[in-house]
């Protein structure tokens, strides 16, 4: 690892877990005043894409940095795990710009969590990808294998929403959309995962990185 990448992954690291941190004081705050326990505030907060993938970008960060050489630490090094983590992390700012941005106003250290998490953490880990990252072993049938993670989370997000009759997104709420709907923007997000990976695997081959 050169120091270049070094110190970017230590910036990113430091980014990506003051941007969780931050949300958590918030959205544990409002959701405690609102009645929820403290366990109860920490799942929900724990249920969304967005922290969830914020999450795992830093956890690959910080392994990255802090222990290389551990079980964890050789898996995010993979270059096919560091491009779907780019790939997840991207989505994540696209569909909050296009669908859900405008739902909400959040005002202060809110706001402030809000940026990191969905502007620049997406941003960061891009950028990472096309600087660091080697790209010369991607595959094209690595486009489905990632996959599982956003399905699983859809799927929980259902049936969480269904025992609970709270939904994180609003596109995901069968109680108001219905199951067909549902299924609909299901569809659209996972192809949306596809296309994009498809992006990064064509970019990866296309362009000599060597």
């Amino acid at each position: 690892m050169t120091k270049a990448e070094r110190a970017y992954i230590i910036t990113g690291t430091i980014i990506g877990l003051t941007a969780l941190l931050l949300h958590f004081y918030v959205s544990i705050t409002v959701l405690m005043q609102e009645g929820s326990s403290f366990l109860e505030a920490a799942i929900k907060y724990l249920s969304y894409f967005t922290i969830l993938t914020n999450l795992l970008v830093t956890l690959c960060l910080s392994f990255l940095w802090l222990k290389p050489v551990s079980a964890p630490g050789i898996f995010f090094s993979r270059p096919l795990v560091k491009t779907a983590l780019a790939v997840y992390i991207l989505i994540v700012g696209i569909i909050y710009s296009a669908m859900l941005r405008h739902q909400w106003n959040p005002q202060g250290i809110g706001l402030v969590a809000d940026e990191l998490l969905h502007d620049v953490m997406p941003l960061l880990f891009l950028f990472y990808w096309i600087i660091f990252v080697p790209k010369n072993s991607l595959k094209w049938t690595d486009a489905l294998k990632f996959l599982v993670y956003p399905l699983t989370y859809i799927v929980y997000s259902v049936i969480r929403g269904g025992i609970t009759g709270d939904y994180p997104y609003w596109f995901a709420d069968v109680g108001v959309l219905g199951i067909q709907t549902v299924f609909m923007y299901t569809i659209f997000i996972l192809i949306a995962f596809v296309f994009v990976r498809l992006i990064f695997i064509s970019i990866g081959k296309s362009v000599n990185w060597s």
